[in-house]
C-alpha cells in the first residue's frame, strides 16, 4: 500500500513539474513577443515623432515679403506670401527702395522672420526673364545666406548695358563715375575697403542686377544693427547721391561677404 502512493505521488509530481515548465515556456515566448513588439512600437514612435519634427520644421518656416517701388503701389496680389509694402520717406527716383529696405531691417531687427524677401512688386520685369522661377522662390527659397532673383550681369541687355560696364572699375570712365563716392563709402563701411578692392577680392561674375532677393534672418542677423542704421543715416545726409544703383552694387556681397 505504502508502495503504491509512494508511485502516485511521484506520478503527480512529475506532472506538476511537466506543467510548469510548460507554463515557463508559454511565459517566456509570450513576454519575447511582447518585448519584440513593444520595441517595435517604440522604434516606430520614435520614427513618427522625428518625421513630425521634420515636417514641422519645414512647414513652419517663416517668410516675409517687403516691398517697394518709386512706381508701383499695392495691391499686390500675385505674390504667393505675407507681403509689407512699405513707405517711410518721400520716393526719390535714385535712391528708390534702398533707404526703405534698410529701415524696415532697423525697425525689425529683433523680430525678423526666418526669410526675407525684398521685392519692387512688379511680378514681370526686364530683369526677371523666368517668371515661374521668380514665383517659386519667393514662395520656397531657403538659402543659407542670399539668392538674388534678377538677371546676372553679363546677360543685361539695352539700356543698362552702359551702366553696367560703368560699374566695373575698369572702364574709362571709371574714376568720374557718379555713383564711386558712394560705393566706396558703403565699402568701406561694412568691409573696411574701397569698392575697387573689392572688386578684385570677390568673383563678381555671378552678380545679380536689381536687388530683389531673398535673404536668410541669419545673413540679416549677421550684420549690426548700428551697421544697418549708419548706412540708413549717411543715404539721409547724401539724398543727391544714387543710392538705389549703389545698393544694386551692394546687397549681394553684404549679404554674402560680411
Amino acid at each position: 500500500m505504502r508502495s503504491v502512493m509512494f508511485g502516485i505521488i511521484v506520478i503527480f509530481l512529475k506532472i506538476l513539474i511537466f506543467l510548469v515548465l510548460v507554463m515557463m515556456i508559454t511565459n517566456h515566448i509570450t513576454y519575447g513577443s511582447n518585448t519584440s513588439r513593444i520595441m517595435s512600437d517604440k522604434h516606430m514612435l520614435i520614427k513618427t515623432h522625428m518625421s513630425d519634427l521634420s515636417t514641422k520644421h519645414v512647414t513652419n518656416i517663416s517668410r516675409k515679403a517687403v516691398v517697394h517701388h518709386f512706381k508701383h503701389k499695392p495691391p499686390f496680389n500675385w505674390i504667393p506670401i505675407e507681403y509689407e509694402f512699405v513707405q517711410h520717406y518721400p520716393d526719390i527716383r535714385i535712391i528708390a527702395e534702398s533707404r526703405e529696405w534698410l529701415h524696415w531691417i532697423v525697425t525689425n531687427y529683433n523680430e525678423l522672420p526666418d526669410y526675407v524677401i525684398f521685392l519692387h512688386g512688379h511680378p514681370k520685369s526686364w530683369h526677371v526673364k523666368n517668371t515661374k522661377r521668380f514665383k517659386e522662390s519667393i514662395a520656397s527659397a531657403t538659402p543659407k545666406e542670399v539668392l538674388m532673383l534678377g538677371t546676372p550681369m553679363e546677360d543685361v541687355r539695352g539700356s543698362e548695358v552702359p551702366r553696367w560696364a560703368h560699374f566695373n572699375p575698369h572702364y574709362p570712365g571709371w574714376n568720374g563715375y557718379i555713383e564711386r563716392s558712394g560705393l566706396d563709402w558703403v565699402n568701406g563701411e561694412l568691409f573696411n575697403m574701397t569698392f575697387l578692392e573689392a572688386w578684385k577680392k570677390w568673383d563678381w561674375s555671378d552678380h545679380k542686377c536689381c536687388s530683389e532677393m531673398v535673404v536668410s534672418k541669419s545673413a540679416l542677423l549677421q550684420i549690426p544693427l548700428q551697421t544697418y542704421k549708419n548706412i540708413e543715416t549717411h543715404i539721409n545726409q547724401t539724398p543727391g547721391e544714387p543710392w538705389g544703383w549703389i545698393m544694386e552694387r551692394t546687397w549681394q556681397n553684404m549679404f554674402s561677404h560680411f
